[in-house]
């Protein structure tokens, strides 16, 4: 696992005191799989993911990312949301009694916003990518490139996306020249792009955009960290 914060990334270690520490889904499972009542269950060694759990730092953790995200591969009902928050929440106290988990005025309620303010945006982007990525699954050359930027903007222009986050993801699938680039391996790109594959993809990005817009909230009185083991 490591942090993803402003400017970059850290390893586990380095993480600040007075950290808001989104997690995803992956993050949440191994808290769950690696304690019990604030110690490591496991025979395995201390690593760096146990400084942030096991040191008595000043963090309160986020499950937004877990919540909005779901166990269904689509985007839950606020009837699965209250299911999940109740499991989550009974799941992290009997793994790590003393740990804050952030909470909101508005309690559950916040969740329902935040799924309804970004449910547009996540199907839109969906479409986008089932409808653009089979025809940019292939090595560019410098000859090819040029076309598959004109596919990429026009299908963004017919969907009335403008420069979105997943336009940018798209054009970097074309520009970038790996044969595994970084853009390539968030998009998980095929010939036979599935909505789920899409939905992945797509919630990555609402995962960065969420981190964007919490930094800028709350960067006068919060570190703001991100914790993933996603490459």
């Amino acid at each position: 696992a490591y942090l993803i914060v402003s400017g970059g990334w850290i390893p586990c270690a380095f993480i600040k005191n007075n950290t808001i520490l989104y997690a995803d889904r992956n993050i949440i499972s191994e808290i769950i799989r690696r304690y019990e009542n604030g110690n490591k269950k496991l025979k395995e060694d201390f690593d760096s993911f146990d400084s942030i759990f096991l040191a008595n730092k000043n963090i309160m953790l986020d499950i937004s990312l877990f919540v909005i995200e779901g166990n269904q591969q689509q985007l839950p009902t606020n009837e699965m949301i209250d299911e999940q928050i109740n499991t989550v929440l009974n799941d992290l106290k009997v793994a790590l009694p003393n740990l804050e988990i952030a909470k909101y005025p508005t309690g559950n309620k916040h969740y329902y916003d935040l799924k309804n303010a970004a449910e547009l945006k996540i199907r839109k982007r969906m479409e986008f990518l089932q409808k653009v990525t089979p025809t940019i699954n292939k090595q560019f050359t410098i000859k090819t490139r040029e076309q598959g930027i004109k596919t990429v903007l026009d299908t963004a222009k017919q969907m009335q996306l403008g420069i979105d986050l997943v336009v940018i993801l798209a054009l970097l699938r074309v520009l970038m020249k790996d044969k595994k680039s970084a853009a390539q391996l968030l998009l998980k790109d095929s010939q036979n792009y599935t909505e789920q594959k899409a939905y992945n993809a797509v919630m990555d990005l609402f995962a960065l955009e969420l981190l964007f817009n919490a930094y800028n909230k709350h960067k006068e009185s919060f570190n703001i960290a991100f914790i993933t083991r996603d490459k």
